[in-house]
């Protein structure tokens, strides 16, 4: 999977974008190939039980996907602290089924 990487502000985005970065504007932007692992920050589950999920890349690139429903069961641990409940799901490889 590939992104984008700003030589100007040093961001990294995905998608790709080929004419300007969508945090400063520059056009000095290159294509990348994108890290394979990354962690659930944030998700939904839908109807189907599957979940729409935020993940974070190990480079700190966030994209959103899709995580079969049995990954969210077997995978999600709850924790609870002051400010509410977290839900941390462990890293995983992006093309692991």
């Amino acid at each position: 999977m590939n992104g984008g990487y700003c030589e100007h502000c040093g961001r990294i985005f995905y998608p790709e974008r080929k004419y300007t970065c969508p945090y400063c504007g520059s056009n000095e932007m290159k294509r990348i190939k994108l890290p394979e692992r990354g962690r659930i920050i944030s998700y939904a589950v839908k109807k189907d039980k599957d979940a729409v999920a935020v993940v974070e890349l190990s480079n700190g690139c966030r994209i959103i996907g899709v995580v079969k429903g049995d990954r969210i069961k077997r995978d999600v641990k709850i924790y609870k602290n002051e400010e509410g409940i977290i839900k941390i799901l462990k890293e995983f490889d992006l093309l692991e089924q």
